[in-house]
């Protein structure tokens, strides 16, 4: 769970019926990148989108595998402007007019057909 009054991930250390929330570290990382998405690219167009908090919050509420013992989701902000969004980096050869907005909307041109070699960077910083 990420603590906004401190400003770091933090753990239970407690019970569920009395929880006992501490920072992990102080110096922690407070950027992740995306979970992998797929991006038709088989056409090209114009003004496609895509949202990619949503798209964030179902893979980590709806795990398609985890660990024996481990719980149902991963843990996730619960709203999407509980972050800044990157495109840090991508295939201007496939991409174009790309932009991102305050709630994670992804707006792009497909200008060309994706390669092996094709990729989109997108990183979700914590506030």
């Amino acid at each position: 769970m990420y603590d906004l009054k401190r400003q770091a991930l933090a753990q239970n250390i407690g019970t569920s019926a009395s929880p006992n929330w501490i920072p992990i570290s102080g110096n922690i990382v407070k950027f992740f990148y995306m979970p992998s998405i797929s991006i038709d690219t088989s056409t090209t167009g114009t003004a496609r989108t895509k949202d990619l908090f949503q798209l964030y919050k179902a893979q980590f509420s709806t795990p398609k595998v985890s660990s024996t013992g481990a719980p149902g989701t991963i843990p996730f902000f619960a709203n999407a402007t509980d972050l800044y969004y990157y495109v840090t980096d991508f295939d201007n050869t496939v991409l174009n007019n790309v932009s991102i907005d305050a709630n994670g909307i992804l707006r792009y041109d497909v200008i060309g057909t994706a390669t092996a070699c094709s990729f989109v960077n997108i990183v979700f910083v914590i506030k």
